[in-house]
């Protein structure tokens, strides 16, 4: 290991999590797309704002650990943004862009986790490590948001399939930010 090893570790972890911080700011931008709700779409887009914002801060830090910072996301997320556009074509779009944001948000922790033990096993320091729990923390806010309006969509779409009258314009989310 070189004298830099620390830094290494570290500028390579951030490397792959700005990677996923792309893609979830690009699968932001396609949920947008697909949303029938103003207002979910208006959520979609201000995230997908914050993950690029989030994606040059550790662009930034990954530089200044003396690593080549991410330009892009990665060839899996392209084949789910196609993979959430075919869907959106067989479902209420709104119902199936917050399905796909939370699978996505399933996939960018678990890459934050995965980062995390690689860190810990590698000795990747201590202000980086803290860095990235900050970060997944609020990685994990917005997953436990989307998470929560997807089951409360899938226990109204439950409970209205029972009943008859399945609404599924999208058009009673407003209120569920």
């Amino acid at each position: 290991m070189s004298m830099n090893a620390p830094n290494d570790v570290a500028a390579r972890s951030l490397k792959k999590l700005t990677m996923h911080v792309i893609d979830s700011a690009n699968g932001y931008d396609e949920a947008a797309k697909v949303a029938k709700s103003g207002e979910i779409e208006s959520q979609f887009r201000a995230l997908a704002r914050e993950r690029r914002e989030l994606a040059h801060e550790m662009q930034a830090r990954v530089a200044r650990l003396g690593g080549d910072p991410k330009e892009d996301g990665s060839v899996t997320a392209g084949a789910h943004r196609l993979f959430l556009n075919l869907r959106a074509l067989f479902e209420d779009d709104t119902d199936a862009a917050i399905k796909e944001v939370e699978r996505g948000e399933d996939r960018l922790l678990k890459s934050f986790q995965d980062e995390l033990d690689d860190l810990a096993k590698n000795g990747g320091g201590g202000e980086i490590v803290s860095y990235v729990r900050d970060v997944e923390r609020r990685v994990r806010m917005d997953h436990d948001r989307w998470s929560t309006l997807k089951h409360m969509i899938e226990t109204v779409h439950h409970g209205a399939g029972k009943g008859g009258g399945d609404d599924r314009s999208g058009a009673g989310m407003s209120g569920m930010s």
